[in-house]
């Protein structure tokens, strides 16, 4: 009988060979990634009872799958959201193809994923960027996919959907989005700066902190997080249609084909 771990040894050095580059916008350089195993496959299906409003087990696992299949462990934790769209749009090329079906508005779609892989060739991650109101500094960076991870293991691992009333589930979206976009903040005092050291605080602290800013930095924090959304639904579309057919990255999108 051939040996069980000398054909496990012998199916990732295959691993290994099929392995496959992927362009990280914020790197501006491809990465290698192991293909997606039957384990991974089926992680995902564990998603289908997901958390529907913030999809805290998708992104856990697509976080896991990520930094297991990464060759260059050291970049995981600076990669983006943004970053993050775009390993996940090339896992389900490799994985099952660039041909999708979207819903949308009763009616069904069919595309391809691949021009949403062109554009992320060309796109551009924004800058960080520091604001200062009314004695108060703040810096803005795009979401690392290590800050989204870590903001759904402390907040909501393991809940069921929140029974909280619309206003309160976009108040707490609204909330947790700040929280992920905040690298830092600084209170100014005259000639006296102090650094509130934001990334040692938990992110249940940050969301106080951030409730109790003024509501122009609220504001400002809006308007860079509507850049980055725009970037996002200019990627996920079906650019074969006029206009272009909107999709989303959830599960389903790795259990079909």
């Amino acid at each position: 009988m051939t040996n069980l771990n000398d054909i496990i040894t012998q199916i990732n050095t295959l691993s290994e060979r099929n392995s496959f580059d992927i362009y990280i916008p914020s790197l501006k350089r491809n990465v290698k990634f192991k293909p997606l195993t039957s384990k991974q496959q089926k992680s995902l299906y564990s998603c289908v009872t997901d958390n529907i409003v913030y999809s805290t087990r998708f992104i856990i696992v697509t976080y896991n799958i990520i930094k297991e299949n990464c060759y260059e462990q050291d970049v995981i934790d600076n990669l983006t959201t943004l970053d993050r769209i775009a390993i996940l749009l090339f896992i389900r090329k490799s994985t099952l193809g660039v041909n999708i079906t979207v819903a949308d508005e009763n009616t069904t779609y069919t595309g391809s994923i691949e021009s949403s892989i062109q554009l992320i060739n060309s796109l551009e991650i924004p800058s960080n960027k520091t604001i200062e109101i009314k004695n108060i500094r703040v810096e803005l960076q795009v979401p690392t996919i290590e800050i989204q991870y870590r903001l759904e293991k402390e907040l909501r691992e393991g809940q069921a959907t929140p029974t909280m009333s619309l206003d309160e589930i976009v108040e707490d979206a609204v909330l947790s989005e700040a929280c992920k976009m905040i690298k830092n903040v600084w209170v100014i005092d005259n000639d006296q700066i102090t650094d509130t050291q934001y990334n040692t605080y938990s992110f249940k602290d940050k969301i106080t902190l951030i409730e109790n800013l003024p509501a122009e930095v609220m504001f400002e924090i809006q308007s860079y997080a509507t850049n980055i959304n725009s970037l996002t639904s200019k990627i996920l579309t079906l650019q074969e249609y006029n206009p272009p057919i909107p999709f989303d990255i959830t599960v389903d999108f790795f259990l079909d084909r």
